[in-house]
């Protein structure tokens, strides 16, 4: 499924941030000229037996802009997020899931924000009667020790570009119990009602 928004135009309440004499000075006002194109895709495939895979990404251009200091920041970014679930045998189910941004997603007439990523891992399985009790093992980025992300700060001719690490790698198990049980068949119902004032065209008196 393929979703296209039109442009989107607008104006808002922005920040405006100045320096003088090594003071720096934050206020706000109606400023902000914001405009937005976006194409949403939503993808979901069972190429086997047991295997469903899920994509959900979104394709965007963002534009902002202070007319009245010459400010602006825009850019192209797609947010994306897939899933592979795989049944395998001895009823155990097999999760893997990606997600985060391509390109440079502005935010506001300051600040621009770049790519990221991540993905974890999962394996799961249900004992008992009903599979009332769920043990899942999961690791989240077990390949990578940090995560880094990278933003920039755009004023005038003043930029500031900020990047920071953050531990990735963790390990994880958790254990569920179902309380209860959940009734999916319908009850038939024992009466039915007819109305058969009319039949064939001709009223019953």
């Amino acid at each position: 499924m393929i979703k296209k928004q039109p442009i989107a135009r607008s104006c808002g309440i922005s920040s405006v941030q100045t320096a003088k004499n090594d003071i720096r000075y934050n206020t706000y006002d109606n400023i902000l000229r914001y405009r937005r194109f976006s194409i949403e895709q939503y993808i979901q495939w069972k190429p086997f037996n047991g295997t469903t895979i899920v994509i959900n990404n979104n394709l965007h251009y963002e534009h902002n802009e202070n007319p009245n200091l010459g400010y602006r920041t825009f850019g192209w970014s797609d947010n994306f997020y897939a899933n592979l679930s795989q049944k395998l045998p001895w009823k155990l189910l097999f999760y893997a899931v990606t997600y985060g941004k391509v390109g440079h997603s502005p935010s506001g007439i300051y600040y621009m924000q770049h790519s990221y990523y991540g993905y974890y891992f999962s394996l799961q399985r249900s004992f008992l009667k009903d599979d009332r009790l769920t043990v899942r093992l999961g690791a989240n980025a077990p390949f990578n020790n940090y995560w880094t992300s990278e933003a920039e700060t755009v004023n005038g001719d003043y930029r500031d570009y900020q990047k920071s690490w953050n531990r990735a790698r963790s390990f994880s198990i958790s254990v569920t119990w179902r309380f209860g049980s959940l009734k999916a068949n319908v009850k038939k119902t024992e009466h039915s009602i007819e109305n058969d004032d009319v039949v064939g065209g001709i009223t019953k008196k």
